[in-house]
């Protein structure tokens, strides 16, 4: 089953003569459980592809469906729900809370929500991401390989059907990189969420179970063993 879809999608910024197409009607399908790389060149359209993907931005034109909804007829808030409960987010700047600590950070989508945490869910993903030792520190006494999983956390604490994460290896050395792509494997697996990851590394993108290949802004290539870009 198609757990995430896309029919034609268009995003253009800017009008007239300043109008730029950053998607030219890209179709896509992911499958639940699948962990798929989107991989381009800087400006070729794959961070855009992830924020509509994740309902943070409208499309110009074109469709995309979530477990075979269509979530652009929905509100803004209806959008905003969507993107609290079924879709957690794991970005390359981490974006964690200075001020609150790490338990803290990995709860604040349940606090927003006004929900109350599954103590067991919470305990098996800092198990998984080996951070119970941090849960009082602050995230400025953390390494960058440790804010990655604590920001890993945060998106896993809502238990959503689908992780999207944007260059989640960027600010990372190279073994911190790989081994953040490990767990994101491993908890893909574990807790059977689709993953889409945007990356500019081919030596990621090729561990995924499928990699989309974009150029200008139009998906060029969609297989496990795509090209050099």
């Amino acid at each position: 089953m198609d757990m995430v879809r896309t029919e034609g999608l268009i995003k253009t910024y800017g009008k007239g003569e300043l109008a730029v197409d950053a998607l030219r009607g890209v179709d896509i399908s992911i499958k639940e459980g699948e962990l798929v790389s989107i991989i381009g060149k800087s400006g070729s359209g794959k961070s855009t592809l992830l924020h509509l993907l994740g309902a943070l931005d409208r499309p110009t034109g074109g469709e995309v469906y979530i477990d075979n909804e269509s979530i652009y007829d929905k509100s803004d808030d209806e959008l905003s729900l969507l993107r609290r409960r079924k879709v957690g987010f794991v970005f390359q700047s981490f974006n964690l809370l200075p001020e609150y600590t790490v338990k803290d950070n990995i709860l604040m989508p349940l606090i927003l929500d006004g929900q109350a945490a599954d103590e067991a869910h919470f305990e098996r993903i800092i198990s998984l991401l080996d951070i119970g030792d941090k849960l009082k520190y602050y995230p400025d006494e953390l390494s960058g390989g440790q804010i990655q999983r604590v920001a890993i956390a945060r998106a896993l604490i809502t238990k959503p059907a689908i992780i999207l994460a944007d260059e989640p290896t960027g600010n990372l050395d190279e073994k911190t990189g790989n081994d953040v792509m490990q767990l994101l494997r491993r908890l893909n697996e574990e807790l059977n969420q689709t993953t889409i990851i945007v990356t500019h590394d081919m030596a990621i993108a090729r561990t995924a179970d499928k990699m989309i290949l974009i150029r200008d802004g139009l998906v060029e290539e969609n297989q496990v063993n795509g090209p050099e870009v």
